[in-house]
């Protein structure tokens, strides 16, 4: 199964840093991100995705735990130190059924950001193609 490569996801890029501690952001590419939440496209019945996230604070990142829900596994993740500036991954592997349904997962990352617990959802839908095959599309 081919899947899907994201790398993308993210409220906002900024490359201002904040005056205190470290600050985990997903980071948006190609406008493909709405506030918290990140849409699926693809064919396949096993997706992987690779998130990126970045440090915007001026402190180092320390990003401790990673969890997902509904058979959302978290494959790994950056587990070092980021440094201001810097980028991590985390890499997420689920299934999803080849007939017609909406998907809803979510990931968590709890990190030494003194905001908390940061939250992505992952949405998308499975529908038909016009030739009978299944693929992941927007609502």
């Amino acid at each position: 199964m081919i899947g899907v490569f994201a790398t993308f996801l993210g409220i906002s890029e900024s490359n201002a840093f904040t005056s205190n501690g470290p600050k985990f952001e997903y980071k948006a590419k190609n406008n493909r991100i709405q506030l918290d939440t990140m849409y699926l496209d693809t064919m396949d019945d096993e997706v992987n995705i690779e998130i990126v996230f970045k440090n915007t604070g001026n402190q180092p990142l320390i990003v401790n735990k990673v969890t997902g829900c509904c058979g959302t596994q978290i494959k790994d993740w950056t587990k070092q130190p980021l440094q201001p500036g810097k980028e991590g991954t985390i890499h997420v592997h689920f299934r999803v059924k080849p007939n017609p349904h909406q998907i809803s997962r979510t990931v968590k990352v709890i990190s030494n950001d003194p905001e908390g617990v940061k939250t992505l959802k992952i949405k998308g839908i499975v529908k038909e193609k016009d030739d009978g095959s299944i693929k992941l599309g927007y609502n």
